[in-house]
């Protein structure tokens, strides 16, 4: 199966409004801005997403909105959150087949209160969720390597999984072992390979992963086409300027979480982001400040091309020069 590659993917937010609706006027700016970097959104994940609070009314509305905002034809990947059983996955996927993604995400399972599979159950499920995919042509970016499991499937397996089904149309890699990377890229074969787009990107790049995936681009997604345009032009401190950027909002961050202060922080800057949802709450307003004051320290507003929208903004500026 042959589907076009795109190298950016942001594991895209979900902005809900003050009575936890989706912000379907919010979504549609948001999805627009994202393409308009050349980045493509990976919707209705179970982290930035917040697609675990999701009915499947409101998954197939997103694509619904996705699929009127950005074109028929745009490139658009379902990051299927995780599911507990082969039914939760099919029906998952079956919601959204209409809308044609890209791609759906496929992970190990979720076996809930915080136990993970088995390196055989995860073969179990991976080779019977494939066979079940394959048969309907539903094209698959193979996620492997995450906590979810309690050991890195090895990459017998997965060059076998890559061999019996063609609709596996790249992979998605969560380790730190750059070992494991090379291994995994000796196997690959033509098929896309893709890392984290903050811990270990740049390492990815320079072993010769094709792009990358994760939330943080849904904030910065001008910086990572950057720093991928510097990286394959040879310009080695246009690499350096933008990830050092990445890391140091990561870090900014952290302390907060992921999809809430990444929420946060675009609200705060006028960007379409919404409110999250309960239970999930907004932070507060001095961690608002600390964020925004950050950013701009950084220099991120330039480079993003951000325009300041309100008074409080313009404060931070002043605190952060």
């Amino acid at each position: 199966m042959s589907v076009p590659f795109h190298d950016l993917h942001a594991v895209s937010i979900t902005p809900f409004d003050e009575r936890g609706e989706i912000d379907e006027d919010g979504l549609r700016r948001h999805l627009t801005r994202l393409v308009a970097a050349g980045v493509v959104p990976y919707l209705a994940g179970s982290g930035s997403g917040e697609a675990n609070g999701l009915s499947p009314v409101e998954r197939t509305r997103i694509f619904e909105i996705a699929r009127d905002t950005l074109g028929p034809n745009a490139p658009l990947r379902y990051a299927a959150f995780e599911p507990r059983t082969l039914g939760d996955l099919f029906r998952a996927i079956e919601d959204v087949r209409p809308y044609r993604p890209d791609a759906v995400r496929l992970t190990v399972p979720d076996l809930g209160h915080g136990h993970v599979a088995t390196a055989t159950e995860a073969e179990t499920f991976l080779r019977d969720a494939l066979g079940e995919l394959t048969a309907l042509s539903v094209p698959v970016s193979l996620a492997i390597g995450s906590e979810s499991v309690r050991s890195t499937p090895p990459a017998v397996l997965v060059e076998a999984l890559l061999r019996d089904h063609a609709n596996i149309v790249s992979l998605e890699l969560g380790t730190a072992d750059p070992s494991i990377l090379l291994s995994y890229l000796g196997i690959a074969g033509t098929r896309p390979v893709l890392v984290p787009s903050a811990g270990h990107f740049l390492s990815g790049l320079a072993l010769g992963v094709s792009g990358g995936f994760g939330p943080l681009m849904n904030l910065l997604p001008n910086t990572h086409r950057r720093l991928l345009t510097s990286f394959r032009k040879g310009d080695l401190r246009g690499v350096e300027d933008d990830y050092r950027t990445i890391v140091a909002v990561q870090g900014l961050l952290r302390p907060y979480g992921t999809v809430i202060p990444i929420k946060a922080a675009l609200s705060a800057f006028g960007l379409p982001a919404g409110e999250p949802r309960r239970p999930r709450l907004a932070l507060g307003a001095a961690e608002t400040r600390a964020i925004v004051a950050g950013l701009i320290a950084l220099g991120v507003p330039e480079a993003e091309g951000w325009q300041d929208t309100t008074g409080d903004i313009h404060e931070h500026r002043a605190l952060a020069g």
